[in-house]
C-alpha cells in the first residue's frame, strides 16, 4: 500500500469503525496552557483515566507548576505510581517549563494564543524538551490550524495498521493524517486512535481478538492464523500419541494371544502321548487282577480235599495262574517301556508349563503298572506253593489208600 489514495481509503473505513466501536470523542482542554502541556505529557503510552489521575496527584503534592517546575524528576515520578516511563515524562516536563522560564521569566503561557498557526508550531518545535509531536498537539489545543499529532500511541496503531511505512517519522504521519481527514475531525481522530491504544493495542502485546478492527488489520490476522496454527499443532500431539499407544497395546495383545496357542499346542501332543500310554498299561493290571481271581479258586480247591482229580484240577489252575502270571510280566516289561517313553517326552516338553500334568499321569501309570506286576508275581508264588501241596496231599492219601487195599488183602 504506496499510494496516499490506497492509505486515505482504508484509514477511513478504520476510523467508521472506531466511531461505531467508541461512539463520539471529545478531548479535555485546560485555560491554563502549562496544565495542558504537562497533561499531554503524561498521557503518551497511557490512558486519559490515568493521566487525568496523575495530574490530580501532582496538584496534591506540589503547590503549583512553578514548584513542580524546580523539582527533581525522580521526586515527580514518586508522586505518580503505575504512570509509565514516569521519570522520563517528569523530566520532560521540567525542561519545557524551565525552559519557558528562561525565555520569558514567567510560567505565564497566555501569550502562545496569539500566536498563529506557523509561528506556533515553530515556537514548540524549538522549545527545549519540545518537538513536533507537541507543536501540533498545542496548535490542535490552542490555535484555528488544523494539526493532528502523531505520539507513540498513534504510531503504534497505524503501523500495525498497515497505514505507514518504516521509513515513517512523525512529521510525514502528522502530514497523512492531516490530509486523510478534515480539521473538524482532527481532534476526535486522535481520541479515536489513542482509545484503541489503550484498550486492545497496548505496546507490549496486544489483545488482537477483542479488537474491533481485526478484519481491516494485517498484525492482527497475522498473529490470530499464527495462534491458530500453534492450537492445532497442540491439540494434535496428543491423539497421535494416543494412537500410538493403542497400536502398542493392540500388537502386546496380539503377541501374548499367541504365545498362549502356540504353547497349549505344544502341551496337547505331550498329554496325548501321556493318556496313550495310561491306556497301555491298563491291560497290566486286569492281567493282574485275573491273576489274584485264579490264585483264590486254587485255595478253595485245597480247602475242600476232592483227592487226585481235584489235585490235578489244581495243577491245571497253577499252570494257567502261572500262564497269567507269564501274561503279566510281559504287561509290566510294556508298561515299563510306555513309561520310559513318556517319561523321554515330558523330559523334551520341560519348556512348556502346561507339560507338568503330563509328567504327574505318566509317574502315576508307571507306579500303578508297577504295582501290579508286583502283586501278580506274589499272586502267581502262591499259586504255585498251593499247587505243590495239594498235589503232595493228593500222593500221600493215594500211597495211604493203596496200602490199607494191601493189609486188607
Amino acid at each position: 500500500m504506496t499510494s496516499f489514495t490506497d492509505r486515505s481509503t482504508a484509514f477511513q473505513k478504520v476510523r467508521k469503525a472506531l466511531r461505531k466501536e467508541y461512539g463520539k470523542q471529545t478531548v479535555p482542554v485546560s485555560d491554563c496552557i502549562a496544565r495542558q502541556i504537562l497533561w499531554f505529557v503524561l498521557l503518551e503510552q497511557s490512558s486519559f483515566q490515568q493521566a487525568e489521575q496523575s495530574l490530580e496527584r501532582i496538584d496534591k503534592f506540589f503547590v503549583d507548576l512553578n514548584e513542580l517546575r524546580v523539582s527533581l524528576a525522580r521526586e515527580i515520578a514518586s508522586c505518580i505510581p503505575g504512570t509509565p516511563d514516569a521519570e522520563a515524562k517528569a523530566h520532560r516536563a521540567t525542561r519545557v517549563f524551565n525552559s519557558l522560564f528562561w525565555l520569558k521569566n514567567t510560567m505565564d503561557w497566555s501569550f502562545v494564543r496569539g500566536m498563529g498557526v506557523r509561528e506556533l508550531r515553530q515556537f514548540f518545535e524549538n522549545l527545549e524538551g519540545g518537538d513536533p509531536v507537541l507543536a501540533a498537539a498545542m496548535t490542535m489545543f490552542f490555535s484555528t490550524g488544523h494539526a493532528i499529532p502523531a505520539d507513540a500511541d498513534v504510531q503504534r496503531t497505524l503501523g500495525r495498521l498497515g497505514l505507514s511505512e518504516e521509513k515513517d517519522d512523525a512529521g510525514q504521519l502528522q502530514s497523512f493524517l492531516e490530509r486523510a481527514v478534515t480539521k473538524e475531525e482532527g481532534c476526535e481522530t486522535w481520541a479515536l486512535l489513542h482509545r484503541l491504544a489503550e484498550s486492545v493495542c497496548f505496546p507490549g502485546e496486544p489483545v488482537c481478538e477483542k479488537c474491533p478492527v481485526l478484519s481491516l488489520c494485517p498484525f492482527g490476522e497475522q498473529k490470530m492464523e499464527a495462534a491458530r496454527q500453534q492450537q492445532k499443532k497442540a491439540t494434535a500431539k496428543p491423539k497421535r500419541a494416543k494412537a500410538k499407544s493403542g497400536d502398542g497395546e493392540s500388537g502386546a495383545k496380539v503377541k501374548s494371544a499367541g504365545k498362549g496357542k502356540s504353547r497349549s499346542a505344544k502341551a496337547k501332543p505331550a498329554k496325548s502321548l501321556a493318556s496313550g500310554r495310561a491306556a497301555k498299561a491298563a491291560p497290566a493290571a486286569k492281567s493282574g487282577a485275573k491273576a489274584k481271581t485264579a490264585a483264590k479258586t486254587t485255595r478253595a480247591s485245597t480247602s475242600a480235599g476232592t483227592g487226585g482229580s481235584a489235585g490235578k484240577a489244581a495243577t491245571k489252575r497253577g499252570a494257567a495262574a502261572s500262564s497269567g502270571s507269564k501274561s503279566a510280566k510281559s504287561a509290566s516289561k510294556s508298561s515299563k517301556a510306555a513309561a520310559a517313553k513318556s517319561t523321554k517326552v515330558t523330559k523334551s516338553s520341560k519348556t512348556v508349563t502346561s507339560t507338568k500334568a503330563s509328567k504327574t499321569t505318566a509317574k502315576s501309570a508307571s507306579v500303578s503298572s508297577k504295582a501290579a506286576a508286583v502283586k501278580s508275581e506274589k499272586s502267581s508264588a502262591r499259586s504255585k506253593s498251593a499247587a505243590a501241596s495239594s498235589g503232595k496231599s493228593a500222593g500221600a492219601k493215594a500211597k495211604s489208600a493203596r496200602g490199607k487195599g494191601g493189609r486188607s488183602k
